[in-house]
């Protein structure tokens, strides 16, 4: 049976503690100074949040090893070939919105899927972004695309799985 917390903190980001137990997940959050029945019982609910803030922050800092930071923004170090145009757009703006806390223009993220390899036309890339904004997964904010919630999703469920398979 496989057990799922999420942990909400004030600024809005969501931790996600995944194990095939409910003590597997005791363990892990004891390793980090957190009992599993003060969760339930919010006895150190102060303490809690800026536990999780931390533990998010860490866990954000682990991904940020799949890139490298250009002038135009985060570029994939990881092998990305089996990836999809629009998964691999999807991805690059996941590490701008993690290690950078911002979108990325439309002809950034042109010039770093050509860096990568991505042999599709400039036309054919845009097209595909103007897809992922039509099925929500991102938007245009001022003149930079972000991920929406929906985007944030996909890539945490699907596309960094794949990447890790």
């Amino acid at each position: 049976m496989r057990v799922v917390i999420r942990i909400k903190t004030p600024n809005g980001n969501e931790l996600v503690i995944e194990g095939e137990s409910l003590q597997q997940i005791a363990d892990e959050l004891r390793n980090i100074g957190i009992e599993l029945k003060d969760f339930f019982l919010h006895r150190k609910e102060l303490e809690i949040i800026p536990r999780a803030e931390k533990i998010g922050k860490m866990i954000e800092e682990d991904i940020s090893n799949l890139f490298e930071v250009t002038d135009k923004g985060p570029l994939p170090i990881v092998d990305i070939s089996h990836l999809s145009v629009r998964e691999s757009i999807l991805l690059i703006l996941y590490g701008a919105h993690i290690i950078q806390n911002r979108g990325l223009r439309a002809g950034h993220i042109v010039d770093l899927l050509r860096q990568r390899g991505f042999t599709s036309s400039t036309s054919s890339v845009y097209a595909r972004i103007a897809e992922l904004k039509k099925d929500g997964f991102i938007l245009k904010d001022k003149d930079e695309l972000r991920l929406t919630k929906r985007g944030l999703d996909l890539v945490k469920s699907r596309i960094l799985q794949k990447i890790r398979a």
